[in-house]
Formats: C-alpha cells, sequence, structure tokens
C-alpha cells in the first residue's frame, strides 16, 4: 500500500469518527428557571414545572441523547425561554426532536413526563392567592373574574412575555371569603415585546350560542375589530380550556375610540 494511500484511508477514518461524535450527544443545553409541559391531545393542557430537581431530570434527558432519523409523533411538548432564545422539545417514548434534530434517550423520557402529569393532578393545591404559588412567584396579576354565575373563576397572570390563564375552582369558606384551586391552565408567550396585549371576552363568528371565549389581542387604537393572537373556550362543564381557531373568533378591541 503505497503512502498517499494510506493518508487517503486516514483521512476518511478521521472523517468517518467526526461525523459520528457529532451525531451522540455534544447537545449539552443548560437549565432554565420555568418549564412549560404541555400534553398534546384533544386538549392542549399546560403544566408549569418550577422545581428545580424536576427541570434538571428533564434537561438531563436532552443531555445524554443519541441522533436518530426516525420520525415520530409527538406525545408532549416541551417549551422554555433560555436568555432571550424560545426552545421546544418534542417527545414520544424515549424519543424526542431539539432544535431541529431527532435523538434516542436511554430511559422512556415519555413516561417520566407521565409521573409529572399524573404527580400534578394530585396535588390540587389550595391557595388564596395564586401568585404565592412556588410556579408563579414573580408574576402580577392582571385580572379575574367569576364564570357566568358558576362557581369557577378565569385568572389572568403575567410575567415578562409570559401569559397565564387560570380556570379555577371556587372553594367557599364562609360568605365573605374564598379560596381556589386550579383546574387548567393555558400559556401564550408574547414573542414580540414591541406588541401590548390584552386579554378580552369574545364570540363565535357564526351560530355562537353564548360559549365563553376569551382571546388575547393586540392592545391597539386602530379598529373596532380586534387582532386576536390566540383563543379558547372554557368548559366550565369539562373544567378545561379547548383551543379555538382565531379565524372562527370575533372580538371588539374595547379600547377603540377611548381617549381616557
Amino acid at each position: 500500500m503505497n503512502t498517499i494511500l494510506k493518508i487517503e484511508i486516514g483521512l476518511l477514518i478521521v472523517i468517518a469518527l467526526t461525523f459520528l461524535n457529532s451525531c451522540n450527544a455534544n447537545h449539552k443545553v443548560n437549565h432554565p428557571d420555568k418549564l412549560y409541559l404541555i400534553s398534546l391531545g384533544k386538549q392542549n393542557d399546560t403544566l408549569i414545572i418550577a422545581d428545580t430537581q424536576e427541570i434538571s431530570k428533564i434537561m438531563s434527558f436532552l443531555n445524554q441523547g443519541e441522533r436518530s432519523t426516525s420520525k415520530f409523533r409527538f406525545k408532549y411538548r416541551i417549551e422554555y425561554k433560555l436568555d432571550t432564545l424560545y426552545n421546544k422539545i418534542g417527545v414520544n417514548g424515549n424519543r424526542f426532536k431539539f432544535n431541529r434534530k431527532t435523538y434516542i434517550s436511554n430511559e422512556n423520557f415519555e413516561e417520566h413526563l407521565d409521573q409529572i402529569v399524573q404527580k400534578k393532578e394530585t396535588e390540587k393545591e389550595i391557595y388564596r392567592d395564586i401568585t404565592e404559588l412556588d410556579a408563579y412567584i414573580g408574576f402580577k396579576l392582571q385580572s379575574g373574574q367569576v364564570l357566568s354565575n358558576s362557581d369557577k373563576a378565569l385568572t389572568y397572570i403575567q410575567k415578562d412575555s409570559i401569559n397565564v390563564l387560570i380556570l379555577e375552582q371556587i372553594i367557599r369558606t364562609d360568605a365573605s371569603k374564598a379560596n381556589f384551586s386550579i383546574l387548567d391552565t393555558v400559556v401564550f408567550i408574547n414573542k414580540d415585546a414591541a406588541t401590548e396585549i390584552a386579554l378580552t371576552s369574545c364570540k363565535l363568528t357564526e351560530n355562537h350560542k353564548n360559549e365563553l371565549i376569551f382571546s388575547f389581542i393586540k392592545n391597539e387604537n386602530t379598529d373596532s375589530y380586534a387582532t386576536i393572537l390566540k383563543s379558547w373556550i372554557i368548559s366550565v362543564s369539562k373544567n378545561v380550556f379547548q383551543k379555538i381557531e382565531s379565524k372562527k373568533v370575533t372580538c371588539y378591541n374595547e379600547h377603540y375610540g377611548y381617549d381616557g
């Protein structure tokens, strides 16, 4: 074997090893303060995870995966903000998609997320002020209201670009005081810092039947019809938010024509 051929073979081996190394877990992920765990089914239920140990465990899955070319449908989606970047991770079984690349974990990622969801469902913490719960420390209360003469309430809290709607069970202790527990939550992240948003009640454009519909809209003084960013129907019988296409909804801009 001549010298030139040996050199060429050596270069090919180096290139191959470099490629294999790039396919492994070289995608080390830093830890955010909060994760948003979204169950992708008929309802897009959202859990906010603020416990440091839980976040570390979840992020450890991301740091141990190896590259894969398989395609799959997500059961869960994890969203978080780190510095100024928004990140999304899709999960099914031991497979996950991160930064447009697919990986296979050594453990079953989905089973761990199932356990988190089950644990959260059994915790049902009772509170007076939602912003005193660990998951919502630092959030500011924007609005709150009782829904349609029911024993349910809607609370809107916000922190930086994160907007959270909380469907609550009202727990009466006496005639003048009430406690609450969380029934369901949804999260809207305003990715455009220059856009001021507001929460408003809306209705179906066609065949509306007094549904409870709330939307985040652009807070602008340009038109009587609002620019809708995201909408949900609230079911007080099923205790859930149900996502609805904004194009099916009409919202009036309550700030239009208001001169203060």
